[in-house]
């Protein structure tokens, strides 16, 4: 080969034309490199309403990394032990796959008890939404789990139009212990799904058992054209 004559530009292919010393024109094809970020791992340090180490940053983070194909994780790691709230002060909105995972956290573990017996999960991490509207999730391939999701006036959850919702070991509408009451007086659900499908609230196992408490209409509203959802 000789001389490089031309190189064709295709969306999906780089196409380059040469002449030997023959005079034959040979075709051949470079596939492009494409960059995309591997799944990661964010880590929740404080219980900041923004900044680095509050969960709206952790979020923004896994958002806005490139990778949208790939589920990223949210785990727990603030500082002192015991209880924790965090309180936002703008909504939260989940727009790209994501597990978060809040019995990362200190000593909280996932409930090993089967219904009827009791919940015995620990959980340490509790998301208050009274000052903000309910955490959003616009995207598939979603898992929550290990939270306590409480005082949202219109809901702690929405989820509209995604597919592959998981809401696995949560309390909803009660405090860490399951026990307290996390609910205002004049809020009347908790979860909101709309147009959603493979949506799974719970499940056969001990450890995506659901609390729901103090539900004054529905914890759990589902409207719209739903497919395949379990709760």
């Amino acid at each position: 080969m000789y001389m490089l004559t031309k190189a064709l530009k295709k969306p999906s292919l780089l196409i380059l034309l040469t002449v030997s010393s023959l005079g034959l024109f040979i075709l051949s094809s470079l596939a492009p490199t494409i960059a995309n970020a591997a799944p990661a791992t964010f880590t929740v340090t404080n219980t900041d309403a923004s900044g680095a180490g509050s969960l709206a940053w952790a979020i923004n983070e896994a958002n806005t990394n490139a990778n949208p194909a790939d589920q990223d994780i949210i785990q727990f790691n603030i500082a002192s032990s015991g209880n924790h709230t965090i309180t936002p002060s703008s909504q939260l909105v989940i727009s790209e796959s994501l597990l978060i995972d809040g019995y990362t956290q200190d000593d909280a573990t996932p409930n090993t008890n089967d219904a009827p017996e009791p919940f015995n999960g620990i959980v340490r991490i509790a998301i208050d939404s009274s000052e903000t509207d309910p955490i959003s999730v616009t995207a598939d391939d979603v898992t929550i789990q290990g939270l306590s999701l409480i005082y949202g006036e219109t809901g702690n959850l929405e989820a509209d139009s995604v597919d592959n919702l998981r809401l696995y070991g949560n309390y909803f509408d009660a405090k860490h212990n399951g026990l307290t009451i996390g609910k205002t007086t004049t809020s009347d659900k908790s979860v909101i799904i709309t147009d959603s499908t493979n949506s799974v609230i719970g499940g056969s196992e001990p450890e995506q058992r659901n609390i729901f408490g103090f539900c004054s209409l529905s914890c759990l509203e589902l409207s719209g054209d739903l497919t395949s959802d379990t709760v």
